[in-house]
């Protein structure tokens, strides 16, 4: 016999043990190590970024942008390792309530910074390429900086009005089992709000409409063959791909969360593994390319091109065809 939600107090302690629902131990440490060796991957990556800055490759991108994109994976992961520490079973409530909303707020975050800033990039190619003319200084890398900054204005003000009107908090859900022997109870923690399906709503919704603006000007860009614009097939592919990850993971979280309590905390699980799909993919069609290649250059050849030697060489040969011409008036 199963008795949702029956009052401990009706029960001797002597008469049921207590069970807490948690997923293995292995998976958990599997998602740590998964977690430290991504973070790790981002960091090496960073590195080769700043130290290759000058490569023209690197230097087509603003090092502003691809700090925001560094950001974004960084939150991912840091809220993967928040999500996965709340799977714990032993979290006191005024630790879970935190990390609750710590959780939130890293892919909040996550999401505006690689969102936000391959939708910018993507904005200024389709300006130049249909109104053909000079980007000027509002379509500046600093400007497309604070612009991706102004998109997060939203969600911020979501989460924070979230926090104060009806805040995640810390939930135990038991069931009792007296038909077994020995009779238990098994409980489940979660974070939980009373309109917690309206607020994360609010959040997929608008980041929905960043993918769709994405989407459009993806598909009106796709065409543009100059070499310093190539980004728009990788952000376009990128989009495809991280659309399909949203997806899956958001929709067996859900079919997950509603089938029965032993599997709930496995659609979390779900939700952490699409994080790390997305920084791989970020890593993947935007960062790696660019330094991983440098890299083996400087390796392999001792040397690697930089902008500032070009200019230093054009302005060298400039001088010499001075000098040929004055030497032919003499």
């Amino acid at each position: 016999l199963d008795l949702p939600n029956v009052s401990s107090d009706d029960f001797p302690d002597d008469d049921y043990e207590e069970i807490y629902i948690e997923i293995p131990s292995a998976l958990r440490i599997i998602l740590y190590a998964i977690a430290g060796t991504i973070i790790l991957m981002i960091t090496i990556l960073l590195i080769l970024t700043v130290r290759y800055r000058q490569s023209p490759v690197i230097r087509a991108t603003s090092m502003l942008l691809n700090a925001l994109l560094f950001s974004g994976c960084y939150f991912f992961c840091f809220a993967s390792v928040i999500q996965t520490v709340l799977l714990e079973s032993e979290i006191s409530e005024s630790a879970f309530v935190p990390l609750c909303n710590a959780q939130m707020w890293c892919w909040s975050l996550a999401m505006t910074f690689i969102l936000g800033t391959n939708l910018m990039k993507l904005g200024r190619i389709y300006r130049v390429f249909t109104h053909f003319g000079r980007t000027g200084l509002l379509l500046s890398n600093l400007s497309l900086f604070f612009y991706v900054l102004l998109l997060g204005i939203f969600p911020a003000l979501l989460l924070i009005v979230w926090i104060s009107v009806d805040t995640l908090h810390y939930e135990q859900e038991n069931t009792y089992h007296l038909d077994h022997n020995p009779p238990h109870v098994k409980y489940i923690t979660r974070c939980a709000c009373q309109q917690q399906a309206i607020w994360l709503a609010g959040l997929i919704l608008y980041f929905g409409m960043m993918l769709i603006v994405m989407i459009f000007f993806a598909f009106q860009t796709r065409k543009i063959k100059h070499g310093h614009f190539k980004d728009t097939k990788k952000i376009f592919f990128f989009v495809v791909f991280l659309l399909f990850t949203l997806i899956f993971s958001i929709s067996s979280w859900m079919i997950l969360q509603q089938i029965s309590q032993t599997t709930e905390h496995y659609g979390a699980v779900v939700l952490i593994v699409g994080n790390f799909t997305i920084c791989l993919l970020c890593l993947g069609f935007f960062i790696a390319p660019k330094s991983l290649p440098v890299f083996r250059e400087h390796v392999t050849t001792g040397t690697f091109k930089t902008v500032t030697t070009r200019r230093r060489n054009t302005r060298k040969l400039s001088r010499q065809s001075t000098l040929v011409r004055l030497m032919s008036t003499v």
